[in-house]
């Protein structure tokens, strides 16, 4: 088994620098290591050598081994199938069983099965367990099953095939023949089942107390029974069987009878896994009874053996168990110790070191009684076991021939862990150790696989080879350690024993030849490499290092710096640890300094910043240069020295001091740090603004490097920062801004510095004002005419007047005409003169989309839409450029002035925003701004056909596939689409792509309002266009659809309106009646008129549309179920002034009225019929009113029940029909004379 995974302590034992605070604390570590360091009077200074470290307690539990262990051999197992492969035990006392043939033959039958050949020596019994030589395999393969050997031998004794059922009664008839009892407790063990026996094999245990072979065969019935299961095991102990099994031990012949001993210890291994039996086997005394027993036979190896493993058993929780046994686990660990547990063990340890088993199982139980929750009790706990031998039992142990790999590594760790807890690092810790060091590295070349192996050889040599270093280098151990180092370089525990040992052997360099020192070097490199800035490996590392580098002897190509400096970064209270990382680095500046060229490869330079608190100036200097090249090298750097709070100290010092050339390495520092591709925003001191604005009056030779620093800081500030000052700042810049006495270059930084801080901070509105009209005086100055043309200066005010009007967009600051003209005009001059400077029209245009966005009206006067054009035009493929150009048109055409779309029109703005789409079809901000402004121009008759003409129905369809998800642009493109198809062509108009287009985002947006009104009205447009498109709107979702669109806008008039408008005119076809039926269109359209029943024009489409699907002879009925005549009347109250929403309501009455296919009419209510007498009565002069009413009341009147209701109003109803009938005699004379004969005849 591997044992990567077993020991793993928390403390590795040996490290002077390395710990691991799950379980010891910092101050612990530390104390250890400066008392030891301090008595030994250590200095950092350069050519110092380090002494090798103490060694430390591997403070490991037993919890961490655990897995291990029980993959090895798990206890419950071994302690059940072990009873198979005792059952040939009964043939060494075949005399007394009866059956000695069978024996024999149990014996053949198992040694013919070709698994007995694998099988240790050590699998037979618990006394030959004494003399096997057990190997790794031993631990890691399991024994036969129970099942398996008696398959294998069927044992039957007389012959016959008996079940546990009639063995049972057998005992009982044969109770008083021990010889026919013990053959059928054989077979009973054999079969391993229970069947009601349990009290009987008590009774028998009680019934023959004197007789050891009776006792003997009668606990191996138990074992065998309740081996296989835990039930079991809790039923043999409610009968009482455990209190039998341990009053064994009073008998006198138990002194003397180590087989019988091993016996009632193996039964009782075994029943100690059932739930509340470890409680119930120590309050009978079990454990001080094994012990004694273990203690007066201390000839047998078995007894040792089993007893080690029952007392494993019964402190030790298996990961199934249920917590309520830890209560009991703990008492037994104290019982242990209670009866002189600790000295017993490795007493026997002592005498049977070379039975490798049952060493095993003592070093679990060693381990388990070690392993407290309370430091001071497991420390305790580990001086006992120095006390009573511990570390002779371990040495022992080692140097047997018969431990294994397993065992080995197992017991340097315990050794370690007692050392740990009595060690004396000036006197020898055990005798032979130069023997036991060539034993360990002769032991590390045979086991190189095995990482675990060479982690706990590593350890051990640490502590014992700075007294041994001669045999050590004799033994060639270093070799052997450098080799565990590089092949396991990403276990971290085995990295930080090798390096220990290194540390501890370097500190004599006459130990290491040039090749050894090479790869020992190398090895810690690739360490360190797989467990970066691991705070384990740095100490004995540094200390390492720092002894090479002091010989005078050593040659090396490269040394890690990264390793001292990722000590100086922890910023450790421990000085030792800072001091040795300080002699690494003392140490090879000296003697190798060509290396801090490139020895600054590593981030952690936190050491180098608080050095900047020193008072030399000189240093200063170099640790600034230092900085500032670190910085330029990576943005990484830059972090970490921002973090380690290089601002803080850098804005101290320059408040602080007059040295010109130290302030401009300061500033130097500060514009390296702070400028970076990636702008993160960083903490920094609140008044660091005001102190870098001082220096315009203490170091006016600094004021353009100020400029450059304040620049870079307000680039990386946190935006809206409340906590930074910037009191003075605007007036700064504006000031050097204006003054005619500055350089060009200083202008520049000072537009920067107001473009950086207008970026990220909010302002009020008079520093707008005042960095708006300073920044237009500048361009105004510089763009050739009162002074030369500065192309970089015109760049960076532009820049920053992009931002200043950003910010008065927000702050909604008011335009003066003069300026705008005046910017328009240097627009055009820089056009003139710098029109290849695509960076510079791109800042100039997103002044001006600010602008436009501030004042869209006062821009277009003042020619904003031809100037933006005229770019495009120029810049036709520039992609950002025809970007910002879609932006601002879109924004100057949303005005959707007649005016303003002729000058468009007639600048070839169309053209471009047609070119723009067309050519630069993946950039989304394009997209948005051509579809915006094509919706807005849409609105006049010409531009729009000359948007057709140019392909822009199409164009904005490939526009909504390639950006499905951005609302804005889809409710662009269906506005611009909806206002082109009410005059666009037939022929594009009928494309099966434009329908499918505008119902699938329709779906796809159902939460766009906008969206779903745009595209209700593109489809009522192309539905009312052309017949067949009423089928192909409903082929692909149409009718869903608009359904869809009246549920999830029930409050959006507009969208209400125009989705009953579609399904109006969709419904005209009988297909699609029945379609819009079948979709819960009727129910739809119903409750779309009950919401929006104040609004006019719902109520007219709704009446329409009900109206159209009741042509339909089964939605009459669904419809007056749905509740649509009350709608209809309700619709009619509540418009009563409206002449078309009571024309269509009568209409739709008319059709509701009567079902000519089922020869049905609708019976009419007081509602109704008064509703209808109304519009008559209210709209004498409407001929749709007057038509649409007599036809609904005709349709009434052929009920007879009908009749009696209208008849009421007889007398009215006469007066309105003959008037209807004179008023419009071609629609109405006809029903109405009709209607009056009916009257006048009933």
């Amino acid at each position: 088994q591997a044992w990567e995974q077993k020991f793993k302590p928390r403390h590795t034992g040996m490290q002077a620098f390395v710990q691991n605070s799950s379980t010891r604390s910092s101050a612990t570590t530390r104390k250890q290591f400066t008392t030891s360091s301090t008595r030994r009077g250590l200095k950092p200074t350069s050519k110092s050598k380090s002494p090798p470290p103490p060694a430390q307690r591997l403070d490991r539990r037993t919890s961490d081994i655990t897995e291990s262990f029980e993959n090895s051999s798990d206890l419950r197992n071994l302690s059940s199938d072990d009873f198979g492969n005792r059952a040939q035990d009964f043939g060494n006392h075949s005399q007394d069983f009866g059956d000695y043939s069978h024996a024999q033959q149990l014996r053949r039958v198992d040694k013919s099965n070709p698994d007995f050949k694998n099988k240790s020596a050590s699998r037979r019994n618990p006394s030959s367990l004494s003399t096997s030589k057990t190997s790794r395999s031993f631990i890691s393969n399991k024994p036969e099953t129970v099942n398996r050997i008696v398959s294998a031998g069927n044992y039957i004794g007389d012959g016959l095939q008996e079940d546990a059922e009639t063995l049972a009664k057998s005992l009982k008839i044969n109770i008083s023949k021990p010889d026919v009892l013990k053959q059928k407790l054989h077979k009973l063990r054999n079969l391993g089942e229970e069947c009601g026996t349990l009290y009987l094999i008590k009774e028998l245990m009680e019934r023959y107390q004197n007789s050891s072979i009776m006792l003997e065969v009668c606990c191996g019935v138990i074992w065998g029974i309740t081996a296989k299961d835990d039930n079991k095991k809790v039923l043999a102990a409610e009968t009482g069987t455990i209190n039998t099994i341990v009053d064994i031990f009073q008998n006198s012949f138990c002194e003397s009878n180590s087989n019988l001993v091993q016996w009632v210890i193996g039964s009782l291994s075994c029943l100690s896994r059932g739930s509340g039996n470890r409680q119930r086997i120590a309050d009978v005394g079990a454990i001080e009874k094994m012990l004694d027993c273990m203690k007066k036979l201390s000839t047998s190896a078995g007894v040792f053996e089993w007893t080690c493993r029952t007392l494993y058993s019964l402190i030790h929780k298996y990961e199934e168990e249920l917590n309520n046994e830890s209560i009991a686990i703990q008492k037994n660990i104290i019982s242990i110790e209670e009866h002189n547990g600790i000295q017993i063990v490795i007493s026997a340890m002592k005498n049977y070191h070379n039975e490798a088993n049952a060493q095993m199982w003592a070093i679990k139980v060693l381990w388990r009684l070690q392993d407290r929750e309370d430091e001071a009790v497991s420390i305790r706990v580990l001086r006992n076991m120095d006390k009573a031998g511990g570390v002779s039992a371990c040495v022992k142990v080692l140097r047997a021939r018969s431990t294994t790999s397993l065992l080995f590594e197992a017991t340097i760790v315990l050794l370690l862990n007692i050392i740990s807890a009595t060690q004396s690092n000036d006197v020898p810790l055990f005798n032979d150790e130069p023997d036991c060091i060539a034993l360990v590295v002769r032991k590390m070349k045979e086991e190189y696989q095995n990482a675990s192996f060479q982690e706990a050889c590593c350890n051990l040599l640490a502590v014992i080879v700075s007294r041994n270093r001669a045999q050590f280098k004799e033994s060639e151990g270093l070799r052997e350690v450098v080799a565990a180092l590089m092949n396991f370089s990403d276990n971290l525990p085995l990295c930080c024993a090798a390096i220990n040992v290194l540390w501890t052997v370097s500190y004599r360099s006459t130990y290491f030849d040039q090749v050894n020192l090479v790869n020992s070097v190398s090895a810690v490199i690739i360490a360190h490499k797989k467990n970066p800035g691991n705070v384990q490996l740095l100490g004995p590392s540094c200390a390492f290092l720092a002894n090479v580098l002091a010989s005078s002897s050593a040659r090396l190509d490269k040394i890690p710096i990264v390793i001292p400096f990722n000590a100086l970064l922890l910023k450790s209270e421990d000085l030792i640890l800072c001091n040795q990382a300080a002699r690494v680095m003392s140490n090879m500046y000296i003697k190798y300094p060509s290396l801090l060229k490139t020895g600054f490869k590593s981030k952690h330079i936190n050491s180098l910043v608080d050095c900047l608190g020193a008072s030399s100036s000189d240093y200063l200097h170099a640790v600034y240069d230092v900085l500032t090249k670190l910085g330029i090298l990576s943005d990484n750097y830059k972090i970490e020295i921002l973090r380690a709070g290089c601002l803080k100290t850098a804005k101290s010092y320059i408040q602080s001091s007059r040295q010109g050339t130290l302030n401009q390495k300061v500033l130097r520092l500060i514009s390296v740090l702070t400028s970076s591709q990636a702008r993160a925003p960083i903490e920094m001191p609140n008044d660091i603004f005001l102190v870098l604005m001082s220096l315009k009056i203490s170091s006016p030779g600094l004021l353009g490097q100020s400029c450059e620093v304040l620049r870079d800081l307000l680039a990386s500030a946190i935006p809206g920062s409340k906590s930074l000052n910037f009191e003075g700042l605007v007036e700064f810049g504006c000031t050097i801004i204006n003054d005619s006495h500055r350089s060009i270059k200083l202008k520049e930084r000072a537009c920067e510095v107001l473009w950086a801080f207008t970026a990220k901070q909010e302002c009020s509105i008079k520093n707008l004002s005042l960095m708006y009209s300073s920044l237009l005086n500048l361009m105004s100055l510089y763009k050739g005419e009162q002074h030369p043309y500065e192309s970089d200066l015109q760049s960076a005010a532009a820049g920053a007047l992009a931002s200043v009007t950003a910010c008065m967009r927000e702050a909604d600051v008011e335009l003066e005409m003069k300026d705008l003209e005046e910017f328009i005009h240097t627009i055009y001059t820089i056009m003139e003169r710098d029109l290849n400077r695509t960076e510079l029209l791109l800042k100039l245009l997103d002044s001006l989309l600010n602008l436009s966005i501030l004042n869209e009206l006062m821009v277009i006067q003042c020619g904003g839409v031809v100037v933006a054009i005229d770019i495009m035009v120029e810049h036709e493929h520039a992609e950002s450029v025809q970007e910002r150009g879609c932006s601002i048109l879109a924004v100057l055409s949303s005005t959707e002035n007649l005016q303003v779309n002729l000058c468009i029109a007639e600048t070839d703005g169309v053209d471009m925003i047609i070119s723009a789409l067309a050519t630069f079809s993946s950039n989304e901000r394009i997209q948005v701004g051509a579809c915006k402004t094509l919706s807005h121009l849409s609105v006049d008759v010409e531009s729009r056909l000359l948007i057709s003409s140019f392909g822009g129905v199409m164009l904005i369809l490939n526009a909504m596939k390639s950006n499905k998800d951005n609302v804005d642009l889809l409710e662009g493109a269906c506005m611009a689409l909806l206002n082109l198809s009410s005059d666009a062509e037939d022929e594009v108009l009928s494309d099966p792509s434009v329908i499918e287009t505008i119902v699938s985002f329709m779906h796809r947006h159902l939460d766009a309002r906008r969206l779903q009104e745009a595209g209700l009205g593109i489809l009522q447009n192309i539905s009312m266009r052309k017949e067949d498109a009423k089928r192909r709107i409903a082929q692909a979702g149409g009718i869903d659809t608009a359904i869809k669109a009246i549920k999830d806008n029930m409050g959006a008039a507009l969208v209400v309106e125009r989705a009953l408008t579609t399904l109006w005119s969709l419904a005209i076809y009988e297909s699609n009646q029945i379609a819009i039926a079948n979709a819960g269109g009727i129910d739809m359209v119903v409750n779309g008129m009950m919401a929006q029943i104040t609004n006019a024009k719902v109520q007219q489409q709704a009446s329409g549309c009900l109206c159209t699907l009741s042509l339909n002879s089964r939605n009459k009925t669904l419809i007056r179920e749905a509740g649509g005549v009350d709608a209809i009347v309700y619709a009619m109250w509540a418009h009563f002034e409206s002449e078309v929403v009571q024309a269509e309501a009568c209409r739709a009455l008319s059709n509701l009225a009567l079902n000519v296919a089922t020869q049905e009419v609708m019976i009419a209510t007081d509602g109704e019929i008064n509703n209808i007498i109304a519009a008559m009565r209210r709209f004498p002069d409407s001929e749709k009113c007057q038509e649409y009413s007599c036809l609904a009341l005709r349709n009434f009147m052929l009920s007879v029940d009908n009749m009696v209701l209208i008849k009421s109003n007889l007398n009215e109803l006469i007066g309105l029909l003959s008037h209807a009938a004179q008023r419009f005699p071609t629609k109405c004379s006809e029903r109405a004379n009709q209607m009056l004969e009916e009257l006048q005849r009933s």
